[in-house]
């Protein structure tokens, strides 16, 4: 027998479905509306290095956050916090040209001296080092160490090496695959200790510049600079620009030695720079484009060294 379904009851279950789905519409939009209005999450702070000195190269070690402003892509970005980086654990690249350029520069034993004493100065025990030498190709006679001595028993050995071939420079700097994965903390910083011709690599300058970016290693040079007859001045004007060039795009710098006391007045430089490492934090862009930031301050006599695009 069919059953007899009241029409005042089917209205009231059609009103119930109809206000519940409403009522789950509502809640939707309150949600999406809250979403809307309420502020994004903040985005996490990305971490910038930089070196300070004052034009006479002595580090600059009282830099405050309202001392700068960070700016990418023209583009005002918020510092969310300054620290002093100098106690940083660094790892440090040595590379020697052995190159035959170099066969009879009686300022090798000196440039070798020179650098034992920096590293013994200004070592830390957490920092990592290591030593290559280069002429058509590159050497590593010093894996990543921590063990000091074996740094400086692996440089003493450099002025007994014979001085042969060509110079293969940039092939050597792109080695960077021997830093290895427990060197990538703290400032990285490769040490070029030849007159900084290349005339074998198989890499670009421009290859090796966008490698050691990457891995955000600052590039300097022991520029070597000797007495030379007027042929090879355009050459040498040619080699100090590419060296400089590198510094400008890795935050390095070039450090100009012709005489023993050079050598004291340009490690002394590097070490000061050291000293006025500085770590950065601020809030990147939505969509961080590929490029460095830029520092800038009000106070005088202040250096920045950092990558420059």
């Amino acid at each position: 027998m069919a059953r007899h379904i009241h029409p005042l009851k089917v209205v009231l279950v059609c009103l119930v479905v109809a206000q519940a789905a409403f009522g789950e519409v509502a809640l939707a939009q309150d949600q999406a509306a809250a979403s809307s209005s309420s502020p994004s999450a903040p985005s996490t702070p990305a971490t910038f290095r930089f070196l300070a000195v004052d034009h006479n190269g002595n580090p600059v070690t009282d830099l405050r956050a309202e001392d700068l402003s960070v700016r990418i892509s023209n583009q005002p970005r918020k510092i969310v916090s300054l620290n002093r980086a100098d106690s940083d654990p660094r790892t440090i690249g040595l590379f020697f040209d052995i190159s035959g350029s170099r066969r009879g520069d009686n300022l090798i034993p000196k440039e070798v001296g020179a650098v034992v004493k920096f590293m013994e100065s200004n070592w830390r025990p957490r920092d990592v080092g290591f030593v290559v030498l280069f002429n058509d190709a590159p050497y590593t006679v010093e894996k990543p160490t921590s063990d000091l001595p074996s740094i400086v028993a692996a440089l003493q050995k450099v002025p007994y090496q014979r001085a042969i071939g060509s110079t293969a420079l940039y092939d050597a700097l792109c080695s960077v695959s021997v830093v290895g994965p427990q060197t990538g903390r703290g400032e990285k910083l490769f040490i070029v200790v030849g007159d900084f011709e290349d005339n074998s690599s198989r890499k670009s300058v421009r290859e090796m510049i966008e490698t050691v970016r990457q891995q955000q290693i600052r590039v300097f040079s022991l520029f070597r600079l000797e007495e030379i007859d007027y042929q090879r001045q355009s050459h040498e004007l040619r080699v100090r620009k590419i060296a400089k060039n590198i510094a400008e795009k890795t935050g390095g710098d070039v450090l100009t030695v012709s005489t023993e006391k050079d050598l004291d007045t340009a490690f002394q430089r590097l070490a000061n720079e050291l000293r006025g490492a500085y770590r950065l934090d601020y809030e990147p862009p939505p969509q961080e484009p590929k490029l460095e930031p830029q520092i800038q301050t009000a106070r005088h006599n202040v250096d920045f060294l950092f990558p420059r695009d």
